[in-house]
């Protein structure tokens, strides 16, 4: 019987020597996902770094269920969310500024499910939205949006 697969995982892979002893390659973080092995780029002090690099990898490896006739109670909100982006994001003439939106969605909509979806929560939003700034590419603006923008709002 094979063993079981113990999952993604960091893993100190050591240095490298040549024949000669000349270093090669210095102690660095993998990513260690069965046979797989991904490189993060981090040196054996940059554990945080190793650590971002695996989220990052987890996530990227998640795909939202697409199963048909669940109840809204089993379906989260960023899984809707991720399926846009998805889906539909990439044909849209700013794929950049829809992503943007979808993250600020996802900030306020993550512990959600769409059975919580309702008029109440959508102006929960709209209050929590307005005291954010606006995005402007990677900067943050002193700026604050209105409430009536989001009630307008082409996001999804």
């Amino acid at each position: 019987m094979p063993r079981r697969s113990k999952g993604a995982r960091l893993w100190l892979e050591s240095e490298e020597r040549d024949a000669h002893g000349k270093l090669v390659r210095h102690a660095t973080w993998v990513i260690r996902d069965g046979a797989r092995k991904v490189r993060t780029g981090c040196a054996r002090e940059d554990g945080a770094g190793a650590e971002r690099a695996l989220a990052e990898y987890l996530a990227s490896k998640y795909r939202a269920p697409r199963d048909r006739n669940r109840h809204p109670a089993d379906i989260l909100v960023l899984d809707v969310l991720n399926i846009y982006l998805a889906d539909k994001a990439g044909k849209l003439a700013r794929p950049e500024e829809t992503k943007q939106r979808v993250l600020t969605l996802a900030d306020f909509w993550q512990p959600h499910v769409l059975a919580d979806v309702n008029g109440k929560r959508c102006r929960d939003y709209v209050t929590w939205r307005v005291g954010q700034p606006w995005l402007i590419g990677q900067a943050r603006s002193d700026r604050e949006p209105a409430a009536a923008s989001y009630r307008r709002s082409r996001t999804p």
